[in-house]
């Protein structure tokens, strides 16, 4: 019988660790899927498997790194692989100080967000769902989108000990963007879950139809630049979070004093005590990482505590150069934003305020100064402007330049139901990412710099 990658990658660990080599082995497979829409019709639908080996061989003087990509094939391969990665090991780094060899305490074998019928869904029953949406949406209006489903096999070992870990995950992301044909504004879906049968057409059109009507029969709002209470939808709070913490609690960023958290210590008040991210792979709404790429194991992580500065995330590499402790963080974090109080429903909500803007998508973000924490974004889909009660009109593309500080600083309101929203890629290896979030929060005193006169 044919051995399996990870059989074949122990075999060659267990010969590297009786000749004296210390490595170490990240295995990762992936089987995706991807369907593109366009023109209310499929543009694109491929899929693809491919195999990532990255090995680690830990010399006297330097780290020798080597990435293929390719099915392993045999012991022969891998073993090439690993005396190459041997004699990178021999050239001098300059480092000062290099890290040890991850040391895996015990096997592990983790299944608990992969879902079968995800793994293997077939392109037909996409473009199935497509149809249903469209047809109960109206068949009038132009439809985009993508849908990227897939697995992933992940597998960690090293010439440490015999121990391994395992993991299997599958994630999705279903976007469809409706386009009125003649007026030209888009209204944005999203579902996303680690199952198959979380997803909804009915919902999924259900929602378009309650947005629907407050763009078909009211003009666009154009909206003077100053501030304004605004609620962020699910989608819009996940970039936000994102966007805390890949500025403020990455160590290269922190230590080089660049981030907007440099400025504190452990322990410093960054924010109001109703603000705790952590990263935690356990939790339902992320799709958790129980290990990272160099087969250190994560558990509950806090990065802000009731408002008060947790910890901060090293790398591997990063913690041998600033001589901390490596946290597992060779892998993106799986933040977690914990929920407040108020109302599930964004409507109740808005009813103690006069005006509000709805942004439950924020498009094309970006930091243009890390150490204050300034960000930019547009509202482009599904913005709307509430008053006295209800929507009176949608809002044209609004531009958001603000501090984080400032934005997460002045919440009045927060969801107590916790939703996911997506942050994966599709234009790199299957990294699948989700965010736990509140599934709104409403921010006071939220900058808008300028407003197009268009959608």
């Amino acid at each position: 019988m044919k051995n399996t990658s990870h059989e074949i990658i122990s075999l060659v660990r267990d010969k590297a660790a009786a000749k004296g080599i210390k490595a170490l082995f990240f295995l990762h497979e992936e089987n995706s899927s991807l369907m593109r829409l366009r023109d209310s019709a499929v543009s694109m639908n491929t899929s693809e498997h491919l195999t990532r080996l990255d090995i680690k061989v830990f010399g006297e003087k330097n780290i020798g790194h080597i990435l293929a990509m390719g099915n392993i094939a045999d012991e022969d391969y891998v073993e090439g692989l690993l005396y190459k990665a041997a004699e990178r090991a021999k050239v001098n780094s300059g480092m000062t100080k290099l890290p040890a060899l991850p040391v895996i305490e015990k096997s592990i074998e983790i299944e608990r967000q992969f879902d079968t019928e995800l793994a293997e869904l077939d392109s037909i029953r996409k473009a199935d769902f497509y149809k249903k949406v469209m047809e109960k949406t109206g068949t009038q209006y132009s439809y985009s989108g993508s849908w990227s489903s897939g697995s992933v096999k992940l597998f960690a070992t090293s010439t440490a000990n015999t121990n391994s870990l395992m993991q299997k995950l599958t994630d999705q992301s279903c976007n469809l963007v409706l386009q009125h044909p003649k007026k030209y504004w888009e209204l944005k879906q999203i579902q996303n879950s680690w199952k198959f049968s979380a997803l909804s057409p009915e919902k999924m059109a259900k929602d378009f139809l309650n947005i629907l009507p407050i763009y078909e029969k009211n003009e666009g709002v154009r909206l003077e630049n100053g501030r304004y209470r605004v609620l962020f939808g699910p989608q819009a709070l996940g970039t936000l979070v994102e966007l805390v913490v890949s500025s403020g609690f990455t160590a290269n960023l922190y230590e080089e004093k660049q981030s907007w958290t440099s400025k504190f210590k452990k322990g410093d008040r960054i924010l109001p005590e109703n603000i705790s991210i952590i990263d935690d792979p356990s939790e339902a709404y992320v799709f958790g990482r129980d290990f990272d790429d160099c087969g250190i194991l994560r558990t509950a992580f806090p990065l802000i505590e009731n408002g008060k500065l947790g910890n901060i995330a090293y790398k591997f590499q990063e913690a041998a150069y600033y001589q901390k402790q490596p946290t597992g963080h060779d892998k993106a974090i799986d933040a977690v934003m914990k929920p407040g109080k108020d109302t599930k429903d964004p409507l109740e909500a808005m009813k103690s305020y006069d005006k509000v803007l709805y942004v439950p998508f924020l498009h094309y973000p970006g930091i243009p100064n890390l150490s204050k924490g300034l960000f930019t974004a547009s509202t482009r889909f599904n913005a709307m402007l509430w008053e006295n009660g209800k929507f009176v009109a949608p809002i044209f593309s609004s531009r958001i330049t603000d501090t984080l500080e400032n934005i997460f600083g002045n919440i009045s309101k927060m969801s107590s139901e916790s939703v996911m929203a997506n942050m994966s890629t599709t234009y790199a290896k299957r990294e699948p990412i989700g965010i736990s979030i509140p599934s709104y929060i409403i921010s006071d005193n939220v900058n808008i710099t300028d407003s197009a006169v268009s959608f």
